[in-house]
């Protein structure tokens, strides 16, 4: 039948999404499947998924470099295999870097947790330390897809 290509947010050069219809009849499903090109990646650990799609996990904190536009649009996954589809479409609202340990109560519940302490918790059993020194970058998320 043909594709179609969607921008999302165009005032902000949002992300491709091609939705591609074929005349061949989807063997298992029989639905069609969105194509996501062009949008970035943020792993979860499968325990944030459900607090990300009722929206009470909003926020993360990162290592590393970069890797956010405000405005973005990046494909919620819980991993890197082949033809793994994302769980949720989530655009970034802001992002910002602060220490470690400067995050404020408010942040922890928008990170999906009661508390800094529960938070600290967390961070330590994914990333196996706690640097309250450490540079994070903080981002601000919301769901667009489920």
């Amino acid at each position: 039948m043909g594709e179609k290509t969607f921008r999302l947010d165009e005032s902000d050069g949002g992300s491709i999404i091609k939705l591609v219809i074929s005349d061949i009849p989807h063997r298992h499903s029989g639905k069609i499947d969105l194509i996501f090109e062009g949008d970035e990646m943020i792993l979860f650990k499968p325990e944030h998924k459900e607090l990300i799609l009722q929206g009470i996990k909003t926020q993360t904190r990162r290592t590393g470099k970069k890797r956010w536009k405000v405005g973005s649009i990046h494909q919620a996954k819980l991993n890197f295999k082949k033809g793994s589809k994302p769980f949720a479409l989530l655009k970034i609202i802001s992002v910002r870097q602060e220490r470690l340990g400067d995050i404020s109560e408010d942040d922890a519940k928008a990170e999906g947790y009661s508390s800094i302490q529960e938070y600290k918790e967390a961070f330590k059993r994914i990333y196996g330390f706690w640097e309250p020194d450490l540079m994070v970058w903080v981002v601000d998320f919301e769901v667009v897809q489920r």
